[in-house]
């Protein structure tokens, strides 16, 4: 009667044979992706929870208790958050001759440092520095492994030890 309409029709029947049916079992790789879908859901609330990196909250904190004349040191990947996104144009440390020095200067001072790791690679000596001067610093974390950004407080009169 109507030749398009059959061709319509066989064409139709053609494309949706192909699609799961009640009742077919799932395919393998259906499942497995199935169960990424499905993980990777339940992992959003963690990475959302925090910031990558929590600059702006590390910054708030020393902001809040700083003195005027206390300085404070940048090491490592803080360099460039604080120097390019906060304008703040404190010096970097990046020995621990720096931090003897700081202690000498007699006044409190601050340090903010992240990716311990990095800095452990790069020069040892600071990081024994760092944990010999500042052993439970404020940690403001992160989703980036190892990215938690550090804030210690130095009081006036930790010298070298």
């Amino acid at each position: 009667q109507h030749p398009q309409r059959d061709e319509a029709q066989e064409e139709h029947n053609a494309k949706t044979d192909s699609l799961p049916q009640a009742g077919d079992q799932m395919r393998p790789g259906t499942a497995i992706a199935a169960l990424m879908i499905v993980a990777s859901a339940l992992s959003l609330p963690y990475n959302y929870r925090y910031p990558k990196q929590d600059f702006a909250g590390a910054l708030e904190y020393l902001d809040a208790r700083r003195q005027p004349d206390e300085p404070v040191l940048l090491i490592g990947a803080t360099v460039g958050p604080y120097r390019n996104y906060f304008a703040r144009d404190w010096p970097e440390l990046t020995s621990a001759a720096g931090l003897d020095s700081a202690a000498a200067a007699g006044s409190g001072y601050w340090l903010l440092y992240t990716l311990p790791r990095y800095i452990e690679a790069g020069t040892p000596d600071l990081m024994a520095g760092l944990r010999r001067v500042c052993p439970a610093p404020e940690i403001f974390r992160g989703t980036v492994g190892g990215g938690d950004v550090m804030v210690c407080h130095v009081p006036a009169g930790s010298g070298p030890s």
